[in-house]
């Protein structure tokens, strides 16, 4: 069955490939046992020479220069420093780590995929940014980003880089400091044996608000209440027995954020890595629903209210002072996969220095 890959650092190489190599079915069948067709296949490049991350022209990365030897299956062919081809049509996942330095302030490549000459959707990557500060020796960054496409055979595929703040040269850290890893998704399952017959199953399936009716069904029985997601199995005549509970697990949590390198006033919108204030935003990658807000700053001022705008409109507003740095909302406010969410001043009083306004999106 798939696995997923999690808490590894793509800067280790030898971490990243054992975290790929765990990935087969190695785990539940020796390697004899799987059909060659679900082998999975594994590429993973890196490189040894400094290069400049942050042209003003979008350029193509020569990410691609030397290959890991524990190269697994023949799915991908590398053309050049800049470019790979696929060999094979199917499901590709893949992760790229780019790890880089400069005495640039405010220097902030970005990075895109090119299929075949053009430009994948940002929409369809899930990129970590970030900028250089280049002040009391922060001259290091780095950014990742992971993807999953459908790719056909003879598709040839960049990655490819570009100035979006300040310019000047940027490199990687050092060698293998800018690394990609793709990975075939098995085009098949493996067939396990047939396994034995269970139990007769209960005879129905009761639910509602609150604890079973002792009266209610018959040994064997189950019953769910709605309230707190209780079950239960009937054991006797009038006796219902609490089995466990079925909630899932916390919804993924992202927090989206902007600053303001100095005082603010009522208008002023926040920026987001590049140093320009913009009410633009930035892109949602999830569909999900906003219910906190915060607000912290370097200075004393007396009070402030965000505002949160959601396609350039002003959606939320929160209250905050220096005690105050988080606000839930009292009803969450829906956004989808592809809205921007942007931040403003809706009114303030004092000096607020340095300051920071974020919020947080939650799985629904």
């Amino acid at each position: 069955m798939p696995q997923v890959l999690s808490n590894f650092d793509m800067n280790n190489q030898s971490q990243a490939k054992n975290a790929l190599d765990s990935i087969d079915a190695k785990d539940y069948v020796t390697q004899d046992e799987i059909p060659q067709s679900v082998i999975p296949t594994s590429f993973l490049s890196y490189d040894t020479a400094s290069f400049n991350i942050n042209p003003t022209a979008l350029t193509p990365m020569p990410i691609f220069e030397t290959l890991d030897p524990n190269n697994v299956g023949t799915a991908v062919t590398k053309i050049s420093d800049t470019q790979i081809r696929i060999e094979e049509t199917g499901s590709y996942f893949g992760f790229i780590n780019i790890a880089m330095q400069s005495n640039v302030p405010r220097a902030a490549p970005v990075f895109f995929v090119y299929v075949n000459g053009s430009l994948i959707s940002q929409g369809a990557i899930a990129w970590n940014s970030s900028y250089i500060r280049s002040n009391s020796n922060h001259n290091e960054s780095s950014t990742s980003g992971t993807f999953r496409l459908t790719l056909n055979q003879n598709d040839l595929l960049e990655i490819r880089s570009q100035a979006d703040a300040a310019t000047g040269t940027v490199t990687p850290r050092g060698a293998n400091a800018c690394q990609f890893c793709l990975y075939q998704m098995p085009a098949q399952a493996i067939k396990g044996e047939k396994g034995d017959k269970g139990d007769p199953g209960p005879s129905q399936f009761f639910a509602g608000n609150g604890v079973p009716n002792p009266a209610l069904g018959d040994v064997g029985d189950y019953y769910k209440d709605n309230l707190t997601s209780d079950y239960y199995t009937k054991t006797g005549s009038s006796t219902w027995t609490l089995q466990g509970n079925d909630k899932g697990t916390a919804a993924a949590r992202r927090t989206y954020w902007a600053e303001r390198n100095g005082n603010v006033s009522t208008g002023s919108n926040f920026a987001f890595g590049n140093g320009a204030q913009n009410s633009e935003g930035v892109p949602v990658f999830e569909s999900g629903e906003i219910d906190k807000v915060g607000f912290k700053s370097n200075s004393g001022y007396t009070s402030i209210t965000i505002g949160v705008l959601i396609n350039g409109v002003t959606t939320i507003t929160a209250n905050f002072t220096p005690s105050t740095v988080v606000q839930t909302l009292a009803t969450p406010v829906p956004v989808a996969e592809g809205d921007s969410i942007a931040f403003e001043v809706v009114a303030v009083s004092g000096n607020t220095g340095i300051c920071v306004a974020s919020c947080q999106v939650v799985d629904v």
